[in-house]
């Protein structure tokens, strides 16, 4: 029971686990949040690369528009860089996200012990637990999509606690930064409402004001971003097959299509998935008043196979558009609260070493590098899957009644006792911020702390000259942030579609397909090369491995790269 004296310990726990998560797992500079910078670049100087393909594109509407915005008056009213700026508002974000979750968890299952727990897993594992086939709720790093995901669990929170009108603005503000993450968080919020609810109090909602009046905050907001962008058109309309094919089968095939998932997605999200009704059915009389469980588990899968459908089998403009995929991104913390359900009621009955056991489901293998040395070559999903597997089979076949069980769970009891229960967690909190602190750092690339080819292109390379790199020389974001020099094309996408097909042609030409593109520099010959760099009028060509004796190159020098030294060519008929 959650009393006065444990009101201490729980919110002390509370505060330090979302610390832990804002301080162990920020990102200040990492894709996909770098491909909004040339934006925030050119709002400060409107000569920023004048010569990029994409930095050029945001001559024009963009999506990443109100982020850019919102960090270009950050740091202006604070008096930093940009970056900086990013970089602190990256970790007071994630520290509000998972305060918010927290309470969206106690709104739903008025549990202090659940909640906490399922708080406690969340920021452990930073909600990467079962790791989603395609999306999932939170990224390490403050972009509109993952700002947007922040405002929405404020909003489920309220929504919960009856607070619809500040839901309603929460809500407005998500659509605001990212209208499909917004549009996504609207539904999901009508779910949770809807099941704590039902149809009579949404016919009741809307005899109030406030359901009007949050109505018309997120239209402006979703109108915000759809009437600029139609009038950066001007009328041009992509062909909805070309569409599809290069923004959801070339582009984010990875996210988009079923059969392009990977097979050990499939496997990881499937077996947890069956845990997670293993879970449900041993919790069935706890979780049978928790409507909200089986109404996104419905809605969840009804998008999943609404994706399938109408991307892949019979793939349409508006589902690539409205990417169902999104959707059940929202399954991850439905499964971390029967989690901690499941937890909460093993360590009742006793069984700790059971509560214990589950933490390996949610520890942070990939963010220490356990899981690519342990299974070197395979996918991140490895060593949390076969965690799984050892976890089930102890959870189905092994009886707590067992001697040797009884044995340890009787030892455990001694610090494992109800009464300590808030005092563990703390202790456990403290642990992992200290962690955290020690490895805490923010890394903001520069030319003083980046390998030497950056500062070689900033000193050496004229500000019109154009650069076809191997990457594994040097990356072309780098090269267009740091070294601030234009690359031919890079993996940024230009989300306006009259963009897309020229960016297509550029990426095909450069590295023909994303999956094959490092290391496709160094294995072109060089009249390849050579043709290429002239359809662009590039002048600078960047390898790791040398050119035979060509017609066309010559070596002007040789630094260190982004994984390998950096061997600078130019054209010798360029070359004084």
């Amino acid at each position: 029971m959650h009393t006065l004296n444990t009101d201490f310990f729980y919110k002390f726990s509370v505060v330090l686990l979302c610390l832990f998560a804002a301080l162990y797992y920020q990102v200040a500079w990492q894709y996909p949040l770098i491909d909004g910078f040339p934006l925030v670049e050119k709002m400060l100087d409107p000569q920023f690369n004048t010569s990029d393909f994409y930095t050029n594109t945001f001559a024009d509407y963009s999506p990443r528009y109100y982020i850019a915005n919102f960090f270009v008056i950050g740091s202006d009213v604070f008096g930093v860089h940009y970056t900086d700026f990013v970089a602190v508002a990256n970790i007071i974000r994630i520290f509000v996200a998972f305060y918010a979750l927290f309470y969206l968890f106690l709104g739903l299952t008025k549990d202090y012990k659940v909640s906490l727990v399922a708080l406690y897993l969340s920021s452990l594992s930073f909600l990467a637990v079962p790791k989603m086939v395609a999306w999932w709720p939170l990224t390490y790093d403050i972009t509109g999509s993952s700002l947007a995901a922040t405002l929405l669990m404020i909003a489920w929170a309220l929504i919960v606690y009856n607070r619809l009108l500040l839901a309603y603005v929460a809500i407005s503000l998500a659509v605001l930064f990212h209208p499909v993450v917004g549009v996504h968080g609207l539904i999901v919020g009508g779910l949770l409402f809807y099941s704590s609810n039902g149809w009579q109090g949404i016919a009741g909602e809307f005899k109030k004001y406030s359901a009007y009046v949050g109505g018309v905050l997120i239209l402006l907001a979703f109108l915000a971003n759809f009437v600029p962008y139609v009038q950066s058109l001007d009328g041009f309309s992509l062909d909805s097959e070309r569409f599809i094919a290069i923004n959801a089968y070339f582009k984010h095939s990875h996210h988009f299509i079923p059969s392009h998932f990977g097979w050990e997605k499939w496997l990881s999200f499937s077996m947890f998935f069956l845990f997670f009704v293993y879970m449900l059915y041993k919790m069935r009389e706890r979780v049978k008043n928790l409507n909200f469980i089986k109404v996104i588990v419905i809605y969840s899968f009804i998008m999943m196979i609404l994706g399938w459908v109408f991307i892949e089998l019979l793939p349409t403009r508006a589902a690539v558009t409205f990417i169902p995929y999104r959707a059940y991104s929202i399954f991850i913390p439905v499964y971390v609260l029967v989690a901690a359900l499941f937890m909460v009621e093993r360590y009742k009955q006793g069984d700790y070493i059971a509560f214990l056991l589950m933490h390996l489901l949610f520890l942070p293998y990939n963010s220490v590098g356990l899981t690519w040395y342990i299974f070197p070559g395979y996918h991140e999903l490895m060593l949390p899957t076969v965690m799984l597997v050892f976890v089930f089979m102890y959870m189905v076949f092994v009886n707590k009644n067992i001697s040797v069980v009884k044995i340890i769970n009787n030892g455990l009891g001694r610090v494992f006792k109800a009464e300590n229960f808030y005092k563990l967690i703390a202790v456990m909190s403290v642990l992992i911020v200290l962690f955290a602190g020690f490895r805490f750092s923010i890394k903001i690339p520069d030319l003083n702390n980046s390998p030497e080819i950056y500062r070689w292109l900033n000193q050496n390379i004229s500000e019109k000259d154009l650069i076809v790199a191997e990457l594994n020389a040097a990356n072309n974001q780098k090269i267009r942030l740091i070294s601030r020099r234009a690359p031919v094309i890079s993996k940024d996408f230009p989300f306006l579609e009259k963009y897309f097909e020229e960016w297509y042609q550029r990426f095909t030409d450069v590295y023909v397909h994303q999956d094959t593109a490092v290391g496709h520099i160094d294995s072109r010959s060089a009249s390849d090369l050579n043709e290429l760099l002239d359809k662009y009028g590039a002048v600078v060509l960047l390898r790791t491995k040398p050119l035979d004796v060509n017609e066309y190159f010559v070596l002007i020098d040789e630094v260190k790269g982004e994984k390998a030294n950096a061997l600078i060519y130019k054209n010798k008929s360029l070359v004084k």
